[in-house]
């Protein structure tokens, strides 16, 4: 073969190769963290201050996953008069996320169904207000 079918040959593959990797990136799936990322950015400042208010409960929230539910326990400072809601986060797929209403019962507990998740690693993002102060706390759980 002569060395201009090589370099022609060497050429095609190039281009074959090139052409696969602009289509394989266009069928890639890129979700951010939060559609509205930029507005949430804003918002972080009253996130970091309800941190801080949780500081002192993180340790005593705490999330289980048993083989039918996923089980919340707050303190009992917040069993009466707390709203807010808890959103599972799925980092690895956002159609995957769960949203829920804090609804706890008057021992401090939620349970949420386990049918509702898929097998994986989420993060538990729970906010919550009591006595018009806000608090958030993140939790990790594997299903």
């Amino acid at each position: 073969m002569s060395w201009g079918k090589i370099l022609l040959v060497a050429y095609v593959t190039f281009v074959g190769v090139m052409l696969f990797m602009v289509v394989k990136s266009f069928q890639q799936d890129y979700d951010l963290v939060t559609p509205d990322y930029y507005a949430a950015e804003l918002k972080f400042q009253d996130q970091i201050d309800a941190s801080k208010n949780a500081a002192m409960y993180k340790d005593s929230i705490v999330i289980e996953p048993t083989d039918a539910a996923v089980n919340l326990q707050f303190p009992t400072a917040f069993r009466t008069s707390t709203s807010g809601q808890v959103y599972f986060y799925k980092a690895s797929d956002s159609d995957r996320d769960v949203i829920q209403p804090l609804e706890l019962d008057g021992s401090g507990k939620q349970q949420f169904n386990r049918t509702t998740f898929e097998k994986g690693f989420y993060t538990v993002k729970i906010s919550w207000t009591k006595d018009n102060v806000q608090y958030y706390t993140e939790k990790e759980l594997y299903l």
